[in-house]
């Protein structure tokens, strides 16, 4: 099973400041970062090219006009065919873009990477303040940019609350804003000169974080039973009517058991600000999230990666959080528990 995070010669392309991020790998820095700084020391001071397209047959060679691959200079790697009025944007530009929005002062560089060696790059920032939950509960705010070089991912900034006592990530939609997404830029000529569009967006990250905690306060302030939570999971998770659990496919049924055992003792569900809320109900999906959803197809995989440190699964688990099909379970369960909490 092939890592996630981007290894070259033993050098993982990734940073981090402050604690040991999920897996231990990486370039540890002891001072927030600037974009120049940040590049070097998470290894992503390599550049995209286009090259042009050729068909072989036996007695010629067939030149493809409207269309370039998109390659990683160093290693060669190929990443992508795309028209010819494809963009690459660099990875340096891509962090020069940041530093532009941000600004200086206003948010800690916390980690950057790639993953699919080099497919998909992004810088995470954690920006200032802190927003309380309860008594012995906050949340810090972060902002993420991301941007894919295999046509899979447009550029795009991301409101990103984190809760502190699990490090889960819990990047959610408000108001029909997909997963907090605060900009998003095909790669054409002109991204580089919506830093200050950018700018504005990211002057309404106060209003998303306002917004997000109002709901939070709602899952919070709502008690709910193990019975409804499990009909939550039952329609995310789309189970089979009139099949009682252990006649579910075994994926879903781990899923859902793990996450009804951490709805009751996971990680900060314990605090009697929190137990049996809808607010501990969320939690539990994002702790399994983060950190139990397996990897791996039928039950024999689902038994051999759920809950495994294994790196390769853990990075697998932070493109699905971040980018993929987790995320979207993270989504539906959150609008799930706010149309619950009207109640």
């Amino acid at each position: 099973m092939p890592a996630e995070i981007t290894n070259i010669d033993g050098i993982a392309e990734m940073f981090y400041v402050g604690d040991t991020p999920w897996h231990g790998v990486g370039t540890r820095l002891n001072h927030p970062a600037n974009a120049k700084e940040a590049i070097g020391a998470s290894h992503l001071d390599w550049r995209i090219d286009t090259k042009p397209i050729y068909i072989k047959s036996s007695d010629s060679v067939k030149l493809i006009d409207n269309y370039v691959a998109i390659t990683r200079v160093d290693t060669g790697e190929i990443f992508h065919i795309a028209k010819k009025r494809y963009t690459p944007l660099q990875n340096e530009d891509a962090f020069k873009f940041f530093d532009g929005v941000v600004g200086a002062g206003e948010a800690i560089y916390h980690t950057a990477g790639s993953l699919q060696k080099g497919r998909r790059v992004w810088i995470l920032a954690k920006l200032n303040g802190e927003l309380k939950v309860t008594n012995n509960e906050v949340l810090e705010k972060y902002i993420l940019l991301a941007n894919a070089h295999d046509g899979s991912l447009a550029l795009t900034m991301t409101m990103t609350p984190v809760r502190v006592v699990c490090n889960n990530t819990l990047a959610v939609a408000l108001k029909g804003a997909r997963r907090g997404k605060a900009f998003y830029a095909r790669h054409t000529l002109n991204v580089m000169n919506k830093v200050n569009y950018a700018k504005e967006l990211l002057g309404l990250s106060e209003a998303y974080f306002a917004n997000f905690m109002e709901g939070v306060n709602r899952l919070v302030a709502k008690q709910i039973t193990e019975q409804e939570f499990l009909s939550i999971l039952g329609e995310v998770y789309i189970l089979r009517d009139g099949v009682s659990m252990e006649g579910q496919r075994k994926p879903k049924q781990v899923a859902i058991e793990t996450t009804l055992e951490l709805f009751e003792n996971g990680r900060g569900n314990n605090d009697v600000y929190v137990r049996g809320s809808a607010w501990a109900a969320f939690n539990a999906v994002t702790e399994y999230i983060d950190y139990y959803a397996p990897i791996g197809r039928g039950f024999g995989g689902t038994l051999k990666t759920l809950a495994s440190t294994d790196t390769a699964v853990v990075d697998r688990r932070l493109n699905s959080s971040w980018f993929g099909k987790s995320g979207d379970v993270r989504q539906q369960v959150f609008e799930k528990l706010l149309e619950f909490s009207k109640n």
